[in-house]
């Protein structure tokens, strides 16, 4: 049965990948909370503002391979935009949906960076892994009450895995 400690120190766990990016979110100055569950779930209307702009990351696959395994997470950075204040604003000073864009975009290459970066001290993101680069990202307006609006990318991210019969807790076959 699988448990969250991880008994083999050059396996990842989405467990643990999970936590470097709950530990990027919890110290960025900029990212004010994080969500895992489905986005359709997290009720927009009833947050507080104080908890915008956000990180939501989602675990979307896996590969085996025979010495790694790359784990597959769609990551989201988004801010809660009022459009009302868009539209009736003609001036090209200030447009909250543009800005809202500009700066979740500048937030996503933080947490990027935390994993490209990961081998220098002041990243979150254990020296074991690697990040596929480069990364496709995606801007987005979800409608709700308010728009959410943001970017978002999929990060592959490849740790070394053993995939050693001798650490799978099972008796094993004695042939007989």
């Amino acid at each position: 049965m699988a448990t969250s400690a991880n008994q083999t120190y050059r396996n990842m766990t989405i467990r643990q990948i999970m936590t470097i990016l709950y530990d990027i979110q919890f110290n960025h100055k900029n990212i004010h909370s994080f969500y895992t569950r489905s986005l359709e779930e997290v009720d927009i209307v009833k947050m507080d503002l104080n908890l915008f702009p956000l990180m939501h990351a989602t675990p979307v696959g896996a590969i085996v391979d025979e010495q790694t395994i790359t784990y597959s997470v769609d990551v989201l950075i988004a801010d809660q935009v009022n459009e009302d204040i868009e539209v009736a604003e003609l001036s090209q000073t200030r447009r909250p949906l543009i800005d809202a864009y500009s700066q979740t975009l500048l937030t996503l290459k933080d947490v990027i960076a935390n994993f490209r970066q990961n081998i220098q001290t002041g990243s979150y993101v254990d020296a074991r892994i690697d990040i596929q680069m480069p990364l496709s990202c995606t801007p987005f307006t979800a409608r709700f009450s308010n728009s959410l609006t943001g970017w978002g990318t999929t990060f592959n991210i490849t740790c070394q895995n053993t995939n050693n019969l001798c650490d799978v807790p099972q008796t094993m076959n004695d042939g007989v």
